[in-house]
C-alpha cells in the first residue's frame, strides 16, 4: 500500500471513529436525562431515509 493511501485510511478510520464518540456522549447525555431515543447509526438512517440497497440475489 502506498504512504498516500495509508494517510488516507487513516484518516477515514478516524472520522468514523470521531463519529461513534459523539454518538456515545449523545446517547449518555440523553439516557442520563431519562430521554428515549431510537437507532443512531448510519444502518438505521439508511433505512429510514429509503438509502439502502440490496446486493446479490433477489
Amino acid at each position: 500500500m502506498a504512504l498516500m493511501d495509508e494517510a488516507l485510511l487513516v484518516i477515514a478510520v478516524q472520522a468514523l471513529h470521531h463519529g461513534n464518540d459523539h454518538r456515545t456522549h449523545i446517547c449518555t447525555i440523553l439516557g442520563t436525562h431519562g430521554i428515549e431515543y431510537g437507532e443512531l447509526d448510519v444502518w438505521a438512517f439508511g433505512t429510514a431515509v429509503g438509502a439502502e440497497k440490496r446486493l446479490g440475489r433477489k
